[in-house]
């Protein structure tokens, strides 16, 4: 379900190219088992009030969540957090998947494939953060070059 200007659609994305498949962890699986076991229990306790629908992600009586409900949680937990900077986004987790991933050793072109980027420039340019730890091993390592080197 995803929410375009004021418009609901359902069942679709909002362009072809977002479509996409991930493979799905086992801890993911049994995470969305136990989902509907519990989404089981509380259609027999709602009765005829439970709303029925093909979603995962829904409230106790089968309501699915809106569209904007996931970033305006989001938004609040990091408001409530003092250790979070206000200007934390939900789609801000991409740009630190995309970090993470680099930082495990993973390609720019695998990163890119995750992400399902056009091309490798919108990953690198936009989602790679490099930590200050980094820049200053980087930077270490260049000073004990040109040591060497004179």
């Amino acid at each position: 379900m995803i929410k375009v200007k004021e418009k609901i659609a359902k069942d679709t994305t909002k362009t072809e190219a977002s479509y996409r498949t991930y493979p799905l962890h086992n801890y993911i699986g049994n995470m969305l088992l136990e989902m509907r076991n519990r989404q089981k229990k509380n259609r027999l306790l709602f009765g005829n009030e439970y709303q029925d629908s093909d979603y995962i992600f829904t409230w106790q009586d089968g309501r699915p969540f809106s569209p904007n409900y996931v970033t305006k949680a989001f938004k609040k937990i990091v408001g409530q957090s003092e250790h979070l900077s206000s200007d934390l986004t939900f789609h801000n987790l991409r740009k630190s998947c995309v970090s993470m991933l680099l930082e495990e050793g993973y390609s720019v072109k695998e990163i890119q494939e995750w992400v399902e980027h056009a091309d490798a420039s919108t990953t690198m340019n936009i989602y790679v953060k490099v930590k200050e730890s980094k820049k200053r091993d980087i930077g270490d390592k260049m000073g004990r070059k040109f040591s060497q080197a004179i």
